[in-house]
This record gives C-alpha cells, sequence and structure tokens, in this order.
C-alpha cells in the first residue's frame, strides 16, 4: 500500500528552481542611472536623457541622441567570463553603434551594430580590431526594441538576440583582452575612442561576472513582462515568495500567526521590533502596485508596513497617529509624505486590506476596495535615492524606526499600478469560507478547469481515453513519460485536500514516498480507485474509495511548498522529471480546505456509472457530459427530464461541490418534467442525483453561472 498512498504526492508536486547569482551590475533606469545590484557601481549620465520604456512607463530608460553616454566604474567589470545583457530599440542604424564597452584601446569587450548588413556583433576586439560573433544577415531594424545578451566564458562566446542563440564564437580557452589601464565602461559609444555613438534607447542593463546558461537567458528574457506580479507573499508557513521570481523573505523576529480566517501559520505577527527583510532586484519600478492585508495590535506611533528604497527617498504605506490616519506615497529628500487620508483612522485588532498604487500621473491609495485619497505625481518618477536599496516589512528598514505592532497578510508586490477594476477583483476574490473547491477537472473532451476559477491545464503528451463508466474521451491516459500541469494560483494552500480517481497500468516503480503507509494495503492494476488526501494545521488524512486509511501528524506546522517558483504537475514530480505514473486519471478536485470525513464519503457516494434515467437537463441531450445553466437575475430554475419508469418512490437532491444537499424534491415519481430552483445558491458546480429502481444513485453535474 506504500505506493498507492504516494501518488497523491507524484500527482501534485511543488518546487523551486535556482534564483540569480553573482549579478555584479543592474541598471533598471528609474529615473536614474543608479545600481541596484547592491554593489555601488552607478553610472554617470553625459547627455544620455530619460525617456519612455519599451512599456511606455516615462522616465524608465536613457535615451542615447548620437554624441552622449553613460559612464560606469568598471571595479567590478575586469572578468574572465562575464554576461552582457539590456533591451536596446535604435533610432536608426547608419553607422556603426557601440551599446556596451568595457576595456582600453588595444583590448575591449562589446556590444556592436555593425551597418552594411553585417548586423548584431558582440565578443572581444584583439589588438588587430578584429570582432568574434558577427550575425551575418541578422540585421536590426529601427524603433523596435531587442533584447541582446552576449556571454563569455573559457571556451565560447555567444549572442543571444530575443532569447534565441545567434551566433557562437571560439575564445580558444584563452582570457578576454581588457588591455591595460585606466580602463572605460561606457554605455552608449565606445569610450576610450569616443567613437561609435548610440542614437537609441537601452535600458535594463545587467553585467554579470560568469556566463549565463542558455535556461537563465530563456528565464530572464521570459521574465520580462510589462505588467507583472513580481513578488507574492502568502504566509502560508514561510516568508516565501509565490509568484515564482524568487524574491524570498527573511523574517526577523517577525512570528507566524493565525491569519483573518483563523487560519493557523498563515500570516506573520510583528511585536514591535521585529520584521521581514525582502530583496529589491524586482522592487526599483517606475510604477507599482504594493497590496496586503493589516491588523494592528496598537496605533500608539507612527507605523510602517512596506517601505522600499533608500534614505533621502523611498515609497511607503504608513499609518499616522494624531488622527492623519493612513498614508501611502513616496517620501522625497525632504522627508514629505503625500497621500495622507485626514480622518481616516484605522482600529486595533480589525483586519483591513490596503493598496497603494503609483504611475506616472497619480499615486492612489485604497481602503477595504474603495479609493480613499488620490495625488498627483507631477510625471516624475518616484524617489528611491541610492543603492544599497532597502525593502522591510513592518518597519523603515533603513533607519530602523516605524516598527509595526500587529499582522501582515497576503502581501503583493507589482510593476505597474492596478486598475481600479482590479482592486476591487483582487479584494473580493478574498474569502474566509473554507468550503470552495478551487479547482476540478472532469476530463470532459480537454483539461479544463470547470470551477470557474480559470485553473485550466495543459497536457504534456497525455491523452484521452475511456473513463471508469466506459464513457470515451473522459479521463486521461498517462504512458510513464507524459504529465499535465496545472497553474498554482490557488493550489498554494495551508489546508487542502486533493481528490481523483486512479486506474494502474502496472505499478513496477516506487512513485513517491508518505509516511504513515498502510502496511499490506496494495492496489491492483487496471482497477479503478477513488483516492482522497487532506492535509490540515493537525495533520494529513488519506482515503480510499470513501474509507480513511491512513493519517499523520504535522506536529501543528503549517504544509510546506519550498519557495520560489511553484509547479504543480499531474502525472509525474516536473521538477525532477521522475515517478511518471503510467495509468489513468479522472475527476480530479482541489479544494483550499480539508474535507471532513462525512463529506469524504458523501463524495464518493456521488459517483454512479448508472447515468441512463436522466434523458436531459434544460433540453441538452445526455450526449453532453457537463451541462452549463444560465439563470437570469429573476429566475434560476432549471428543468431535468428523466425516465419516470425507473424512479423508486423516494426524491431528487441537488448537491454541491462538496456533497452537501441545497435541494429536496420529495415525491419525485410523481412528476417527469422536474422544475428545480436554486435562487439562493451562488455560481458553481452542482449534481442531481436520481435513484435507481435498483437503489442505485445515478448523478449529473451542471454549472450554474
Amino acid at each position: 500500500m506504500r505506493k498507492i498512498l504516494l501518488v497523491i504526492l507524484v500527482l501534485f508536486n511543488f518546487s523551486l528552481v535556482k534564483a540569480e547569482d553573482k549579478l555584479v551590475a543592474y541598471y533598471p533606469f528609474t529615473g536614474n542611472v543608479n545600481d541596484a545590484s547592491g554593489n555601488g557601481n552607478n553610472g554617470t549620465s553625459y547627455g544620455a536623457t530619460l525617456t519612455t520604456d519599451r512599456c511606455g512607463r516615462k522616465n524608465g530608460a536613457y535615451h542615447f541622441n548620437g554624441s552622449s553616454y553613460i559612464s560606469l566604474p568598471t571595479k567590478d567589470f575586469i572578468n574572465s567570463n562575464y554576461t552582457y545583457a539590456m533591451w536596446v530599440s535604435f533610432d536608426n542604424l547608419n553607422s556603426v553603434a557601440s551599446l556596451l564597452n568595457i576595456g582600453a584601446k588595444g583590448g575591449d569587450q562589446a556590444i556592436q551594430v555593425v551597418p552594411n548588413g553585417a548586423g548584431w556583433a558582440g565578443g572581444g576586439y584583439n589588438t588587430n580590431g578584429t570582432l568574434t560573433g558577427a550575425i551575418p544577415g541578422k540585421y536590426p531594424s529601427a524603433n523596435r526594441w531587442y533584447h541582446v545578451i552576449l556571454t563569455r566564458n573559457d571556451s565560447t562566446a555567444r549572442l543571444y538576440i530575443d532569447g534565441q542563440l545567434e551566433a557562437t564564437g571560439s575564445t580558444n580557452n584563452s582570457s578576454p583582452s581588457y588591455a591595460s589601464a585606466p580602463y572605460y565602461a561606457m554605455l552608449g559609444v565606445r569610450g576610450f575612442e569616443n567613437i561609435q555613438f548610440l542614437t537609441g534607447k537601452l535600458d535594463e542593463v545587467r553585467i554579470y561576472n560568469y556566463a549565463l546558461s542558455t535556461d537563465e537567458i530563456a528565464d530572464l528574457y521570459n521574465s520580462y513582462e510589462c505588467n507583472k506580479l513580481v513578488a507574492y507573499y502568502p504566509f502560508t508557513g514561510n516568508a516565501s515568495d509565490a509568484s515564482g521570481n524568487g524574491n524570498d523573505g527573511t523574517s526577523y523576529g517577525a512570528t507566524l500567526t493565525t491569519d483573518r480566517c483563523g487560519k493557523a501559520n498563515s500570516a506573520y505577527h510583528f511585536n514591535g521590533s521585529s520584521y521581514i527583510s525582502l530583496p529589491t532586484k524586482d522592487f526599483i519600478n517606475p510604477n507599482y502596485t504594493y497590496a496586503m492585508w493589516v491588523s494592528f495590535d496598537n496605533l500608539n506611533s507612527v507605523t510602517s508596513l512596506l517601505n522600499i528604497g533608500a534614505k533621502g527617498g523611498d515609497q511607503a504605506i504608513q499609518v499616522v497617529p494624531n488622527g492623519a490616519g493612513w498614508a501611502g506615497g513616496g517620501y522625497n529628500i525632504n522627508g514629505t509624505l503625500t497621500g495622507a487620508i485626514p480622518g481616516k483612522y484605522p482600529s486595533a485588532n480589525r483586519w483591513y486590506h490596503v493598496i497603494l498604487t503609483r504611475d506616472d500621473s497619480s499615486a492612489k491609495l485604497y481602503i477595504d476596495g474603495q479609493l480613499e485619497a488620490i495625488g498627483s505625481t507631477n510625471n516624475s518618477s518616484p524617489s528611491y535615492a541610492s543603492a544599497p536599496y532597502y525593502a522591510m516589512l513592518g518597519v523603515r528598514g533603513f533607519e530602523n524606526i516605524q516598527f509595526l505592532t500587529g499582522k501582515l497578510d497576503e502581501v503583493r508586490i507589482y510593476n505597474y499600478a492596478l486598475s481600479m477594476a482590479e482592486i476591487a477583483e483582487l479584494y473580493n476574490s478574498y474569502e474566509c469560507n473554507s468550503n470552495k473547491l478551487v479547482a476540478y477537472y472532469p476530463f470532459t473532451g480537454n483539461v479544463n478547469d470547470a470551477s470557474g476559477n480559470g485553473n485550466d491545464g495543459t497536457s504534456h503528451g497525455a491523452t484521452f481515453a475511456t473513463d471508469r463508466c466506459g464513457n470515451e474521451n473522459s479521463a486521461f491516459h498517462f504512458g510513464g513519460s507524459s504529465n499535465i500541469s496545472l497553474p498554482t494560483k490557488g493550489l498554494i494552500n495551508s489546508n487542502y485536500t486533493y481528490a481523483m480517481w486512479v486506474s494502474f497500468d502496472n505499478l513496477n516503480t516506487v512513485l513517491s514516498l508518505l509516511t504513515g503507509a498502510i502496511t499490506g494495503k496494495y492496489p491492483s492494476a487496471n482497477k479503478w480507485y477513488h483516492v482522497v488526501l487532506t492535509g490540515d494545521d493537525s495533520g494529513a488524512k488519506f482515503y480510499i474509495d470513501g474509507k480513511l486509511e491512513a493519517e499523520g501528524s504535522f506536529n501543528n506546522l503549517s504544509s510546506g511548498y519550498a519557495s520560489i517558483l511553484y509547479y504543480a504537475v499531474i502525472g509525474a514530480t516536473d521538477f525532477e522529471y521522475m515517478q511518471f505514473l503510467s495509468g489513468k486519471l479522472d475527476e480530479l478536485r482541489i479544494y483550499n480546505y480539508s474535507l471532513s470525513a462525512a463529506e469524504v464519503k458523501d463524495l464518493y457516494n456521488s459517483y454512479s456509472c448508472n447515468g441512463n434515467v436522466i434523458t436531459s437537463i434544460n433540453g441538452q441531450s445526455l450526449e453532453e457530459n457537463l451541462f452549463e445553466v444560465y439563470p437570469n437575475p429573476a429566475d434560476s430554475k432549471f428543468f431535468v427530464k428523466y425516465d419516470k419508469n425507473s424512479l423508486t418512490a423516494s426524491k431528487i437532491t441537488v448537491t454541491n461541490a462538496i456533497g452537501k444537499t441545497v435541494c429536496t424534491i420529495e415525491d419525485a415519481e410523481t412528476m417527469q418534467n422536474l422544475e428545480i430552483q436554486l435562487s439562493e445558491q451562488p455560481s458553481g458546480i452542482y449534481f442531481v442525483s436520481i435513484k435507481t429502481v435498483e437503489g442505485a444513485t445515478i448523478t449529473k453535474r451542471l454549472l450554474l453561472k
């Protein structure tokens, strides 16, 4: 039985990928030429001017006019291996243009564009002036953004355009030539000769002291989105970032506590001297949204919830005492904070949802989904002062003041300003009702999520198959190397239930590991089983065919999902590409809470293969596997037609997605075309169940919209 108990863990695996390392300089160009890597390699502009970036954000890139440039310090740039990465857009391509150049006369490393059809070029100039790595015929167009990367290691130089490898050249196991000091590092010009000026824009310049791998380059290129969630902290047992961007936090004295829904280890408490430190690599943005839930123990002094920047300029959400109330916006060099809401003062021991947005024109502060304050940003860039930057929860970090005494939860940071509609949707998405089905995959001809939450899956080699009732294209078969990937946005929960039907082709390999296995309970091949795994603060329980078969304690620890980049995978441990399933799966359900034993039994009993009693729902024939009902606001009824001769003289029931009865029709045998009213029920999946004369329960599902 060890193997079947572990199949659930095979089907859903959450893991991590390695974070970025050895970045020696990073220039996001958000209002200045400062180095955001923390290494102090700030640049100096000589005539280059701030402009809109590729996303249309003001003061988010630099423009070079054909005689301007940016000078960089060189102390960290004279390396035997390296990566240079940047975004570029050309006004024109009339002459050789140097994007980045490091070295001195007689030897330098560079990325350039060479006219007359030679195109992109990257590599090392030797003493004869030869540049390796040109891409014949690969010539850029004007007024279009490109992402260009040059890497070099002991053996090879590689040039990538928009994430694709375009040129490779041998370095002959030699060291790159930088000639002799004094060295130059220049953007927009070949600095030591004052030639090859750029006419165009640069943005997001990064310099590493090693050669990024092909996978790292793909990750970097794909990470650039104009509107993106850059960090998300659900605080389900840790301070890890669930956005997939690797911005994990570190707690300094803040402790796990119950959240606003009463879930243990699902929020953090700050005691007036504790805080959580966050990395800043993705947070220095011209536009942003900061969102979180907060509850105050007391409000005796100025309290900082989130603070990003450095002394002399930072962005923050705060509460100011003495009636000033909520405040959000940017500190300027004089320490002035915009956006205070006079008279809107929070109370202690109450949860609030607070959001601060900023774009080119305005800063807006929302409390519990409502706009409460707005202020002009005067088309200026937000001030973050100079690196090293700080990003802190519960304190104004660079001065170690304004500590929070209270709780934080569900912290989100975006690199753009959410719209009012997006803010309303985010606020309304928070429910404390545990009884929620977050994903449901009936596998009726596709891998779509029928729960209404949009968690559609993607099949990677898994194929349609007959289900346990013999219905074609109503289950998925996994051939030992295939899987289905799922989004994770609603699946990272401290409490959960995973439920499904499974049939094994064979059981030749260990599928995964789970403590509390049941000795002697071993599944058979080519037999369908209904398996359910539940987890909550107290432990995990494993059910087979509706019966509890194993349980174990979590020792009151919250469920761990590792960190950085999460996966949800059906049929394999995707992050290791192993433990593949050979067999079938069907009727997969994921809940954000632990079903009770009674609910598990109800769910199991709701399944039947006797489907010929119900002949239609709202006129749709039984050829349909999932019926959709669209009631208007005044009439939420639907009609079920059935074979009257096949009914017992009992009743028809309608249950919701967790098996709870929401409607009962007595004396069903007297009505052949049954009207069912669900006006008091929310949208979702419901099941119509009828008893046959043999006593079997048959069920058809419908989606009420």
